[in-house]
This record gives C-alpha cells, sequence and structure tokens, in this order.
C-alpha cells in the first residue's frame, strides 16, 4: 500500500512495509493510565482497535524532484521484510539503481537493517547515504548493536558511501538534517521545504497516534524518555502553526498527517492520498 502527498514540487511517498499490528498499550507506553488511553482511543478510533490496542506498522518514504530520488530509511532486514520496498519503489517506477541519496535516520534494524540486498550487496548502488555524525558516533559505540553496525553500516563505510553531517546541514536545495533527539540521542529527521510547503519527515520520534494527544507517553524502545518528549512538543508547536506534513514510519495508513487543535488537544489528521496506477 502506498500513500502521497505533494509538499512544493517534491512527491513525498509512504510505502508501508509492515503490515498492521496490534500492540497493547500498557506494555509499549510509559506512564499510560486506563481512562487517559480510553480518551485519547474515542479522539482517535482510527489508530486503536476494538480492544483499544495501538496500531503500529511501518512505511518507508520516498521524495522526488526532478529526477532526484531520495529515500528515507531502507527498512528492516532483507531476510525480514523481504521485497516488499523493491515492489512499492516498481509501483512508482522506480528500480533501487534510480536512488540517488538514502537518508538514515538512526541506528535500528528496522530503519537501517536493508542497506543491503540478499545477495548481501549494496542494496541502492548508485545513492549516497547520509546520516548524522552524532548518531554515527553512537552507532559505532554501541555495543548492543555492534553486530548491526558490521552488517549494515560497515560496508557502506567501506565503500565510501556513508556520508556524515553535521546538524541543520541542508546538504540538497530545500533538504536539511534537522536533529530530534530522544528516541535516539543522535537520532535526525528529514526536513523538507518548497514552495512555500515543509514537511517533516521523521525517525521513531513517533511511535504511535496516541502521543500526538499525550506526548509526555514515552515509547518503551525510547533510549531518553524526557529528551523524546520534548521533541514532540517542540514539533507539535512547529508544526500545528505553520500547518506541516508529518511524515511518521509507525502511524498506520500512510504516517503522512498534519496537526490539529480540537477541544485544546491536539489529534494527527492524515494527509495522504492512497496511490493507484
Amino acid at each position: 500500500m502506498i500513500h502521497q502527498v505533494q509538499v512544493g514540487a517534491f512527491q513525498l511517498s509512504a510505502i508501508q512495509v509492515w503490515d498492521v499490528r496490534e500492540l497493547p498499550a500498557p506494555e509499549f507506553l510509559k506512564g499510560v493510565q486506563g481512562e487517559h488511553l480510553a480518551a485519547v482511543a474515542a479522539r482517535q478510533p482510527l489508530f486503536f482497535s476494538a480492544a483499544q490496542a495501538l496500531l503500529f506498522t511501518l512505511q518507508v518514504f520516498v521524495l522526488r524532484r526532478a529526477g532526484q530520488v531520495i529515500l528515507v530509511d531502507t527498512g528492516d532486514t532483507v531476510n525480514r521484510m523481504g521485497n516488499v520496498l523493491e515492489w512499492g519503489l516498481a509501483a512508482l517506477g522506480l528500480q533501487p539503481e534510480d536512488v540517488n541519496v538514502v537518508f538514515l535516520t538512526h541506528r535500528d534494524a528496522d530503519h537501517v537493517g536493508g542497506t543491503l540486498n540478499a545477495q548481501g550487496q549494496i542494496r541502492f548502488p548508485n545513492a549516497r547515504y547520509v546520516m548524522s555524525a552524532q548518531e554515527l558516533q553512537a552507532f559505532r559505540e554501541d555495543e548492543k548493536r555492534a553486530a548491526l553496525f558490521h552488517a549494515c553500516l560497515a560496508p557502506l563505510l567501506d565503500g565510501e558511501k556513508l556520508e556524515v553531517l553535521d546538524d541543520n546541514t541542508e546538504f540538497l536545495p530545500g533538504l536539511t538534517l534537522i536533529p530530534t533527539p530522544g528516541h535516539r540521542a543522535g537520532a535526525s529527521s528529514l526536513r523538507v521545504q518548497d514552495g512555500g510547503d515543509t514537511a517533516l519527515i521523521l525517525g521513531d520520534t513517533w511511535h504511535f497516534a496516541a502521543q500526538i494527544t499525550r506526548p509526555e507517553w514515552s515509547s518503551v524502545w525510547d533510549e531518553h524518555a524526557e529528551q523524546a518528549a520534548q521533541t514532540r512538543r517542540e514539533i507539535l508547536a512547529q508544526a500545528l502553526e505553520q500547518n506541516w506534513v508529518l511524515a511518521a514510519p509507525h502511524i498506520p495508513f500512510g504516517g503522512l498527517g498534519r496537526i490539529q487543535e480540537r477541544e485544546g488537544q491536539r489529534e494527527w489528521v492524515s494527509c495522504g492520498q492512497l496511490f493507484t496506477r
């Protein structure tokens, strides 16, 4: 399934690579209480099951403008994800060789695990890969993810395919690496600006739509929960005031949305259109 939205001259597409899953909120959100969860579920029912489980998925985002093709993260390993990403690219008329840039938001397997194909070769051979300098250094030092680093990042470094960027670097016209720390200390997002429009393509700043209304609810995967909550608050304020498009890889049904405020509470409003050939 693919959803799309226009951001100036950029076309932003979301390729769903995982089926939607149901996760029990008390196990995956810190500090959640039943009555508060019920209130959020009533406000955003599309993103909850009938039993108030959290709906969760994974999308990979593709940006296109004037022959440029930018991929944001690579999804999970080919062993776990199969060729779903290739099928999605093909539906858009693209092949892996067409990708010019791969922007890596952070060091989790479901975001950097797909850098290699099933044959162990670099999956997007004509692309330059970019990543936050701080997050790359943290990845090098992360003993828990040492195997992931050597499997997925080391080949890029060995092949001189990986470019490290400082925070707030505009590496292509209209495309800027923005620090969004919390889930991981060096996590970053991609800001897209063109023709007066702005989108922020996130890593794991949000895992669930419930965190739009309750940004203080950090997920169990956030390494720095308070910092993650503060990052969410800051983005929400800007996105609401300036009508940004947010692209969140784990929010179902495309993960493309804007923020609205209703009765003093903020909500996610999906804005992506279902892609059909």
